[in-house]
This record gives C-alpha cells, structure tokens and sequence, in this order.
C-alpha cells in the first residue's frame, strides 16, 4: 500500500479498533479521534468547529468522492463522528450551509456516505468487524490512490445496501 493511500489506512484503522469489539458507537468515537482529531462531547463540538485534525492524509478515494485533497479520511471520519454529537441531519445540513459542501459535489457524496455507515452502525445493519471492509468496498477507489505504484486491489462483492 501507498502511505498516500488514506482510505485503506482509514480502512485499516477502523478494522484495527473492531479487533476489541467495542460498541458501534464507541468504534465511530475511536474512529473520528484516530483519523479527525474529534474528542467526544462536549469538546468533540470544538474540534467539529473547527475541521478537525488531518491525522490521515492522502488519497485513495473512488473518484465520485475525491475532492482532489488529501483530506477526505478526516472529512469521514469527522462526519461519522459529528452523527454522534449532532445526528445525521443536522450534521448533513450544517456541511451543506456552514460547511460550504455544494450539494453533489465530492464532499457531499462522501458526507452522505459516512452518515450512512455511522447508521449503518449504529442501527445493527454492520457488524463492528465489518466496519472496515465497508470502507474499502464503498469508498475506496479500487485502484488505490492516483499515484500509487501498487497493483489495484481485490475487492470481494458488496454485501450492503448501496445509496449512491
């Protein structure tokens, strides 16, 4: 793997939390701390407010959710932590006004995707173990990141529901 592949890594740290069974909204919390910098409420509100931390930078996302940044493992993971402390409307519309992210573009799809997978989550709908192998089947980008030398990776079919 690339060390600018974010999205496996950001794949790989929800997998390496999943391997002590935490709760799913503990692995969403963990999640948004390791990869956005956001600490749970109410300091969790803070570090919403002010983007987070790019903790996991690089590329690695399909194109339909690439802003051409290095910053999208931290706008997931910040989403699906701010669905905890704010829920997923709120936060979709927050991004959607305060946030700037024009509906449709990169960022928005990629918002609505993290609000899924927290409900996904939080609902039963994903095993914690599955958690990770849902980021990498949904988001990553089945080649790894454009700059990558290594060979594209092997996705196994998707087993979840799909909202693109």
């Amino acid at each position: 793997m690339s060390s600018s592949d974010a999205c496996s890594e950001l794949a790989e740290h929800a997998e390496a939390l999943a391997a002590s069974a935490p709760s799913p909204r503990a692995l969403i919390a963990a999640l948004a701390r390791e990869a956005a910098g956001i600490r749970r409420a109410p300091l969790g509100v803070l570090d919403l407010a002010r983007g987070g931390a790019n903790r996991v930078r690089g590329r690695g996302f399909r194109p339909r959710y690439d802003d051409g940044t290095r910053g999208q493992a931290r706008h997931f993971a910040g989403v699906a932590g701010a669905t905890l402390l704010l829920g997923g409307p709120v936060t979709h519309v927050l991004l959607r006004t305060i946030g700037g992210d024009e509906p449709g573009s990169a960022d928005d799809r990629l918002t609505t995707r993290a609000i899924e997978w927290s409900r996904l989550l939080r609902r039963g709908e994903l095993s914690v173990a599955e958690a990770g192998e849902w980021i990498r089947c949904e988001i990553c980008d089945e080649d790894g990141p454009v700059d990558s030398l290594t060979p594209p990776r092997k996705r196994p079919p998707a087993v979840w529901r799909i909202r693109t």
